[in-house]
């Protein structure tokens, strides 16, 4: 079961991202993020906890990501180390570190 909703109308937008991540560790199979201009403007989980990934995706959406980050990071499920909010955080932290190095290195090749 995929919770949330796909919004194809910001597809074209060049301040779109589409973060697609593979959690590790939780009952969650797959985390999607639409982000814009660092707002978090959408998140799909396949899978995991119903009730609880539903009230997530209710409050970070419309939330800045870094503030995503820091909320979420290092939440813990059942001792397993990681949780399903950790994982978001580590989606969003992923990207952003992606992002930053391609913008070092496309600098760099200038």
């Amino acid at each position: 079961m995929i919770i949330g909703r796909k919004d194809e109308s910001y597809e074209e937008d060049c301040n779109l991202e589409t973060i697609d991540f593979t959690p590790e560790g939780t009952c969650c199979r797959q985390i999607q993020v639409t982000v814009e201009n660092d707002i978090i403007l959408n998140v799909e989980f396949d899978k995991g906890c119903p009730g609880n990934l539903k009230g997530i995706k209710a409050l970070v959406e419309g939330m800045h990501r870094d503030e995503v980050i820091r909320r979420l990071k290092g939440i813990d499920c059942y001792g397993k180390g990681t949780s399903c909010p950790d994982q978001l955080s580590l989606a969003l932290s992923r990207d952003r570190l992606l992002e930053e190095c391609l913008l070092q290195n496309s600098e760099a090749l200038s």
